[in-house]
């Protein structure tokens, strides 16, 4: 199982039309179930039409779910890693982004390419950067920004 996670520094909520279009374009058998609250949607429930399989995204806010100290951990994650030109960048972009957005993809052979569509997606529409689990951190044009050590 792999975390997909977007780290976004504009607290404008990604409109959940836009994200669900996006993820139909490429995955067309996709359909995106949407619950929200008076900070925006929350969640996600993504179901594929053809197998009955579902998996769920997640929005939190930086102020209403207090994820600052997640926030402080993962830069401090960041600090700890081999030297890079974008990690002081990175540490910096972490611990002031105002929303996280994760996805964790299980063994079917979709969720992986689903995971990294909805990170581009989001990355692209809240001024953010994805970390995936065992790879790194990625601009949200796909460029590698810091790859994760052993």
């Amino acid at each position: 199982m792999t975390w997909f996670r977007v780290f976004a520094n504009s607290d404008r909520v990604p409109a959940p039309t836009d994200v669900a279009e996006s993820i139909r374009d490429r995955f067309p058998q996709m359909q995106m179930e949407f619950m929200a609250d008076d900070e925006g949607w929350l969640e996600a429930e993504i179901t594929d039409l053809m197998t009955g399989h579902t998996w769920k995204l997640c929005r939190y806010c930086r102020d209403a779910d207090d994820i600052r100290g997640e926030l402080q951990s993962w830069a401090a994650w960041v600090e700890w890693q081999p030297p890079s030109p974008q990690q002081q960048r990175l540490m910096e972009h972490i611990i002031t982004a105002k929303q996280v957005f994760t996805f964790q993809a299980d063994e079917d052979p979709t969720s992986e390419p689903l995971g990294l569509a909805l990170m581009q997606v989001l990355a692209a529409a809240a001024e953010g950067v994805y970390q995936i689990d065992g790879r790194g951190f990625f601009a949200a044009d796909g460029a590698l920004l810091l790859a994760e050590s052993e």
